[in-house]
Formats: C-alpha cells, structure tokens, sequence
C-alpha cells in the first residue's frame, strides 16, 4: 500500500477501503462521504493518502485479528496520557533550546516518549483571515525531568495522531478506520 501511495496510484488504495470506513468521530462515514471529503478539504485526496503513508512507514501491530498503525497508537503505554505525550519517531532526533532551527541544540533523543508542554499549530493564521501551513514546527517538550526545549514537529508523534485499522476482507487486507485525534 505504502508503494502505491508513493507511485500516486490512488485507486489501488481507494479499492482496498473499505465502503463503510470509519474517518471521523460521529456523522461522516463511508467511502462516498470520505470522496466528498477529499474535495472539501485543503490537501484533498494528496493529502489524505500522506497521512495514510506516514501512519503504516511507522509499522504496527497485529490485534484480534486486525492490523493497527502507526505502533505509536496501537502499542501506546497505558501509563502515559494520549494528549499530553509523544513519541519521538527517528533517531537522535534535536531538543533546541529555542523554537528555531539555529538554536542551541540541548540534547538528542532517540525512540522515547516526551511529554508534550505546548503543541504548535501546523497552519498560521494570515492578516486577511487565511491560514497558510507552516514550513516549520516546533512542539515545546519535556524530556527528562524539568528539562524542557523544542523538537520539530516531524520528529515526534502524537498517539492520537492519524491512525489505522485494517482487516481481511476475502483475502485481502481493507482500511476499517482511519482517524485523528479522539
């Protein structure tokens, strides 16, 4: 699924959802209204299947039956609270000590958890109302105990980030689920 996302070849995808696809909390379910979806949205469809791609490169695991992704939802420690916590995604991965690229690198972190003092938002608000993505984002973090400092936003995430529940359907796996925050 991974290589199709990447070639763009959407169909192949779209056949492998499922019609009645859970991909939101409450009124819009179902492959129709995931189409009128990716029309309403900014990112579309492009967008849509980069967050699918994101979400099964992080692997997972399999449950009852189901295959669960990304593993920083399906394998998420009980322990740690979903929104105030993190998983740092790649290796030796920069904590600077301000929101800027040229800052004071304070430490690097690698495959850990992180508690989560302040999300950014992804999009900026302009002068004329509009919102434009940001280029770069930093989430404030704590990563030891009261040492705090910044890490990019492609560096760690969220469990609660867009996640996916997948299942055989006549021999073939189907996307059940997918779905952000809670």
């Amino acid at each position: 699924m991974i290589g199709s996302i990447k070639k763009g070849n959407y169909d192949w995808v779209i056949n492998r959802i499922d019609s009645r696809i859970t991909f939101s909390f409450g009124f819009n379910d179902g492959i129709e209204e995931l189409r009128s979806y990716w029309k309403q949205g900014d990112d579309g469809i492009e967008g849509w299947m980069d967050e699918l791609r994101k979400a099964l490169e992080l692997g997972g695991q399999f449950v009852d039956g189901s295959f669960q992704a990304p593993y920083t939802w399906s394998s998420w420690p009980d322990e740690l609270e979903a929104f105030e916590h993190a998983a740092v995604i790649k290796k030796n991965a920069k904590v600077f000590k301000t929101a800027d690229l040229d800052s004071e690198v304070l430490s690097k972190l690698s495959l850990q958890t992180v508690r989560v003092v302040e999300f950014a938002p992804d999009y900026i608000e302009q002068s004329d109302g509009t919102y434009v993505k940001a280029e770069v984002v930093f989430h404030q973090v704590e990563y030891e105990k009261e040492k705090v400092g910044f890490m990019l936003s492609t560096d760690i995430r969220s469990p609660i980030d867009y996640r996916g529940i997948f299942r055989q359907v006549n021999g073939s796996w189907h996307l059940m689920v997918f779905v952000a925050g809670d």
